[in-house]
């Protein structure tokens, strides 16, 4: 985890140290999971997003229209949300283990 969002080149070049400067072969898979999906759980519906390096403490979230804005310290993102999940709302959050689980019940968003 770096202190600053990786932007510009000193930043990627800090990137790539990181992961190439080691015995490791540099074309060897780093992740092979799924970052983000949905799954049905009663009438509500989980949306489920690995989020490594993050702290519980340090994440917020907010829904507007078809957009998940997530924030983890100074990082924010926006993440366009399965068309399943548009009209729903978000009843409540978890986090553990670098995932995140997001649960969207049936009060519709306005």
């Amino acid at each position: 985890m770096f202190e600053q969002e990786v932007v510009g080149l000193p930043m990627l070049e800090r990137v790539g140290d990181a992961l190439f400067k080691t015995d490791h072969c540099p074309t060897e898979v780093k992740f092979n999971g799924r970052t983000q999906y949905v799954k049905k759980d009663g009438d509500d519906y989980i949306f489920i997003l690995s989020i490594p390096f993050s702290n519980k403490s340090e994440l917020s979230l907010n829904q507007k229209g078809d957009e998940l804005i997530i924030r983890a310290g100074s990082v924010k993102r926006n993440i366009t949300l399965p068309k399943t999940l548009t009209h729903l709302s978000i009843q409540g959050a978890k986090f553990e283990e670098d995932v995140l689980n997001i649960r969207f019940g049936g009060v519709v968003h306005a």
